[in-house]
């Protein structure tokens, strides 16, 4: 199943894994991802777009 990620390059979580199926938005911030809420529904909506096409 393909899944969208949302990850803030400060995680302290860390970066997951590259998989298959699987795509990795890396953005400013850390794990709480506070601040550009509309930059990643633009990101997701884009994402999915292509999923449907």
């Amino acid at each position: 199943m393909p899944v969208f990620v949302v990850q803030g390059a400060g995680d302290p979580f860390g970066m997951p894994p590259k998989r298959r199926g699987r795509t990795v938005h890396v953005v400013e911030g850390n794990h709480s991802l506070r601040k550009g809420v509309a930059d990643y529904a633009a990101a997701a909506a884009d994402w999915l777009a292509g999923e449907l096409a």
